[in-house]
């Protein structure tokens, strides 16, 4: 959902102002909340507020009020799906919090600490399994550490941790007992485990790559379509930097988003390289 909502505000911002950009925006949000989704409710406030100001403070660098007026329909826009998201997500809160919340603040409130909770999580008993992100992201840092330096530069080896197609489904890790995770791992921890921080940060200066080129497109390009591309890319690079960092495993080792993801960014390289080009041969007729 978060990734449609840039391109339908860059295409609508930027290329044409259609209604069936805005019906997908707020149709893919609804299929995030059917689908009981906690990202598009921690994210889309940064998403939309980023958005506007790229395609419409930047891109279209129109008149302060028009500025100010659609910051304010933004903001509107960002409070109501975030009061949906509230009241009717499964996922946001527990039921003992729902039945204890005595109104929407509470919800609101309640919501924050429920997420703090969950991503720090551990064994209610031992504390040996971690069950959340940052849990499960401390347990990795400790365990690489405590095998020595070059298994925390290098890891533990490429797929130690990852069963493929041809493993059974009872298959385990000969590291499930070292590492005790029941939850929580995001593709970052992932990587450090197989591949160690060099992986780790490889990974990283790669996609903070992608962002630049993004960027780099998005600020000499002048074919509205393409600069509607671009300013899209730029923002499902940064939602695909901070899902590498923060969230669920299969957004980078599942079989759609990672093709998705590169096929795109390929696109945006190959536009690029078309644009220099002739700006280039421009820049030789104007000398000749």
């Amino acid at each position: 959902p978060l990734t449609v909502v840039c391109y339908v505000m860059a295409y609508y911002g930027l290329y044409k102002r259609k209604l069936i950009y805005i019906f997908m925006g707020i149709g893919f949000m609804m299929f995030g909340l059917v689908g009981a989704k906690r990202a598009p409710f921690f994210f889309f406030p940064f998403v939309a507020t980023g958005m506007y100001y790229l395609v419409y403070v930047r891109g279209r660098k129109g008149k302060i009020f028009k500025q100010i007026f659609g910051f304010s329909v933004i903001s509107v826009l960002i409070l109501t799906m975030g009061i949906m998201w509230i009241q009717f997500s499964p996922l946001l809160l527990s039921d003992k919090q729902r039945r204890d919340a005595s109104g929407l603040s509470d919800k609101f409130k309640m919501t924050f600490e429920y997420a703090k909770d969950y991503t720090t999580r551990t064994d209610p008993y031992s504390g040996a399994y971690s069950y959340g992100r940052v849990a499960t992201t401390k347990r990795v840092l400790e365990v690489l550490s405590e095998k020595g330096i070059g298994n925390l530069m290098f890891g533990l080896g490429p797929g130690c941790y990852s069963r493929t197609i041809l493993d059974p489904p009872s298959w385990r890790s000969k590291y499930d007992s070292d590492l005790k995770i029941r939850y929580g791992l995001t593709p970052s921890n992932y990587l450090a485990i197989e591949y160690g921080l060099f992986g780790f940060l490889i990974y990283l200066t790669m996609v903070i790559y992608f962002i630049f080129t993004c960027w780099r497109l998005y600020r000499i390009e002048a074919d509205p379509y393409w600069k509607a591309f671009a300013a899209g890319s730029v923002g499902y690079s940064i939602i695909m930097l901070l899902f590498f960092l923060l969230y669920h495993s299969p957004i980078f080792t599942g079989d759609t988003m990672p093709v998705l993801y590169f096929y795109i960014m390929a696109a945006v390289f190959m536009r690029r390289k078309r644009v220099l080009a002739i700006k280039k041969m421009e820049r030789k007729l104007r000398n000749a």
